[in-house]
């Protein structure tokens, strides 16, 4: 498993920790090309929360040529979303 992949699977742990279940359902359904209304709300709580105070963080990111921190929470929103979309085949 890559860093970047360790460094997904912890931010997930800690959304899916912070908030309750039923929280995430408009994301999952959400098409791909609709994933940026996630980006205001959810994606700036990420910004705030995982990568504007974590340097760390950001490096692991900047290391896989993603350098921009809306790149960052957009490339986690839609991660997010296929995380919930395959827990949900394996139930």
């Amino acid at each position: 498993m890559s860093e970047l992949d360790k460094c997904l699977n912890e931010i997930f742990e800690q959304i899916i920790h912070e908030f309750p279940d039923d929280t995430f359902e408009k994301l999952k359904n959400l098409s791909k090309d609709d994933l940026w209304q996630a980006h205001f709300g959810f994606g700036t709580w990420l910004k705030g929360t995982f990568l504007m105070y974590d340097p760390e963080t950001r490096a692991i990111f900047e290391r896989h040529g993603i350098g921009q921190i809306d790149d960052m929470s957009s490339f986690i929103i839609e991660k997010f979303q296929n995380y919930l979309n395959e827990a949900e085949v394996e139930d």
